[in-house]
Order: structure tokens, then C-alpha cells, then sequence
């Protein structure tokens, strides 16, 4: 989006042009003098703020126009722009924020889908005065085809792509066929040592902390499990199992 600045001709001095950048300061902005065939002139000036999130409402249909408004909506963290009936995305990664959404129906919306994916049933238990003595968390509609189908470069569940970053044999994640082609990160490096923290906290112990660690180790190695038929052999049917790492 850096391929345009926009300008207002101060002269014309064939076959140049003296231009002058908008959107600066005065005392900062001089005097440019460039080729007239590398300028492109706009039917109209661009709006100077990101209030159009529609480029059909510009004035010009000149792609430098476009750009320069996409280019300071972005700047305004305003990601999305219409062109029409489309909906463009400009988006840089940056780390979330995880910061609650401003009061809408689509706060309620958002929070309904993220609940559908982890859904627990929560039982709680009371003693004979009617006080509560305890309770059980029983997760349920767990995204099983998440598991073991992984499209493009999608991620898996986390703690899959934590426990490669601190494999003590470095293992690639993408090796991994539930996993994908997408592979550990440094983020994921220190992540683990967060998920432990929070084992620890809920009361863990050492040994079960293993347990959980072995548990998802041995998913990530079932998804490398080949079977093969001994062709030798039909009438035992005989299986070969073999581990690629």
C-alpha cells in the first residue's frame, strides 16, 4: 500500500510536475519534483479520514485512490472495507488482545459460538443442609474431526504444538499428521511452561501432570500408526504397524 503518496500539484514544468504531500505538517512537507507520467491524477480527493467503509462511496474509481483509503483505514486498525457487496480484509498479526467486546448483539453472538466449542455440564453436589459439598465437570461436544483432520494450515489443539516446542529429541510438528503443516513456535515454547503453571494451580501432582503430558504424546504417535495387510500371510491377516519417527 506504500506504492502511493498522495499529492497535490503545486506546478507543472513539462515533463515534470512540482508536487506537495497532503496529510503533513506544513513546516515538515516540501516540494517534490517529479516525472508527470509517474503521477496518477485522481478525479476527486480522497477522503482524508477512514469514515468511507465502502470504496464505492469514493469519488474516484482510480486504483491509487482505493489503496489510499484502504491504506488509512488500516492505519486506524479498521481491518475490514466493503467494495461493494465484497468485504476485504487488511490484517497484520499481532498478538490479541482478549479484550471484551464493546456492548452488542454480536458480543452475545460471539460468546454463544466460542461456548458451543467447549461445552461442559456442570454438576453440582449438596450435602443435607443444602449447602454445596462438591461438584463434577463433564466436557462434552468435543470437536473430534478437529482432532484428526487438520485442513491447510490450520492449528490443532495447543497443547499438541507446546509439548513439540519442548520435546527433549526436537520433533517437527509438521511431522505429526494430526498436526498438519503447521509447526511449533517460540510462543508455543513458552506456553507449555503457562499450561503446567495451571496443572499446578488445580492441584496436580507431579505424576499426574506426566500422565496428562504421556496422554498426548501417545495421540500425536497414534496419528503416524500405518496398518498394513501381510499379503503373505491372508488367512491370519497379520498386521504390520510401523512408527515414521
Amino acid at each position: 500500500m506504500d506504492g502511493y503518496t498522495l499529492v497535490r500539484i503545486v506546478e507543472t514544468q513539462p515533463p515534470n510536475l512540482v508536487v506537495r504531500p497532503l496529510y503533513e505538517p506544513a513546516a515538515t512537507s516540501s516540494c517534490v519534483v517529479v516525472a508527470a507520467a509517474a503521477v496518477v491524477q485522481l478525479a476527486s480527493l480522497p477522503p482524508s479520514s477512514s469514515s468511507v467503509d465502502n470504496l464505492v462511496h469514493l469519488g474516484s474509481s482510480e486504483e491509487a485512490g482505493a489503496l489510499h483509503c484502504l491504506k488509512r483505514r488500516f492505519l486506524r486498525h479498521h481491518i475490514y472495507t466493503n467494495v461493494g457487496k465484497l468485504l476485504t480484509l487488511l490484517q497484520q498479526y499481532t498478538q490479541p488482545t482478549h479484550v471484551e467486546m464493546p456492548p452488542h448483539v454480536y458480543q452475545v453472538a460471539a460468546a454463544a459460538f466460542e461456548a458451543a466449542l467447549r461445552c461442559k455440564l456442570v454438576k453440582l453436589q449438596l450435602n443435607a443442609s443444602g449447602k454445596i459439598d462438591g461438584c463434577t465437570v463433564t466436557s462434552y461436544l468435543l470437536e473430534k474431526s478437529r482432532l484428526t483432520r487438520v485442513e491447510g494450515r490450520e492449528r490443532n489443539y495447543h497443547i499438541f504444538y507446546q509439548l513439540c516446542a519442548n520435546m527433549e529429541h526436537s520433533t517437527a510438528a509438521g511431522e505429526f499428521a494430526f498436526l498438519g503443516q503447521v509447526g511449533a513456535t517460540q510462543e508455543d515454547k513458552a506456553a507449555f511452561g503457562v499450561t503446567m503453571a495451571a496443572l499446578d494451580a488445580l492441584g496436580f501432582t507431579p505424576a499426574e501432570k506426566e500422565g496428562v503430558v504421556a496422554i498426548c504424546k501417545g495421540i500425536l504417535y497414534l496419528g503416524n500408526v500405518h496398518f498394513h495387510t501381510n499379503e503373505l500371510l491372508p488367512q491370519k491377516a497379520y498386521d504390520q504397524v510401523t512408527f515414521p519417527l
